[in-house]
C-alpha cells in the first residue's frame, strides 16, 4: 500500500497525490479504517497519524467523491463544448471539468477548512482528478 494514502491531519496532496488510482486509494482508506493500530506513518507530513486520523482521511476522500459526484450530475457538458472553437473537445472538456470543481470547491471549503490543513491549497486539483476519474474509470462499487 502506497505510504501517502492518509496524510495525518492534511487533505490529500495536489492531483490525489498522483495517485495510479482514485478509486485504489478509497478502497486503501477502507481497508485501512479496518486496520487495529495505535501508530499510522503516513511518510511526507509532519507528524504521524492515529485511527482517528484515518477516519477523518477516509470521510474527506468519502465527501468529495460523493460531492463531486453530485457536482457531474448537475452539470450538463454540452454548453461547455460550444464555448471553443470546433474541433477542439480538449478545451471544451476542460472547460467542463472547471465547472463541475467551481460547484465542489466551495462545498467542500465550508466543510473542511479548520478540520484539515490544505483543503484550501488542493481540494480544486482533488476535485478535478475526481471527476475525470469518475467518468474515465467509473467505478461501480464506490
Amino acid at each position: 500500500m502506497e505510504d501517502t494514502v492518509v496524510m495525518p491531519g492534511s487533505a490529500p496532496f495536489r492531483a490525489w497525490g498522483t495517485a495510479d488510482s482514485v478509486p485504489g486509494v478509497l478502497r486503501a482508506h477502507d481497508q485501512l479504517a479496518r486496520t487495529d493500530l495505535d501508530t499510522y506513518i503516513g511518510g511526507h507530513v509532519h507528524r504521524l497519524g492515529t485511527s482517528e486520523d484515518i477516519k477523518v482521511s477516509r470521510e474527506f476522500v468519502r465527501d468529495l467523491w460523493k460531492e463531486t459526484s453530485t457536482a457531474i450530475a448537475a452539470t450538463d457538458m454540452g454548453p461547455y463544448f460550444g464555448k471553443v472553437e470546433p474541433g477542439n473537445n480538449w478545451a471544451g472538456f476542460d472547460l467542463y471539468l472547471q465547472a463541475v470543481a467551481d460547484k465542489v470547491e466551495p462545498v467542500m471549503h465550508r466543510k473542511w477548512l479548520g478540520r484539515l490543513g490544505a483543503v484550501d491549497v488542493f481540494t480544486r486539483e482533488n476535485a478535478l482528478t475526481v471527476a475525470l476519474s469518475q467518468i474515465v474509470d467509473a467505478p461501480r462499487d464506490i
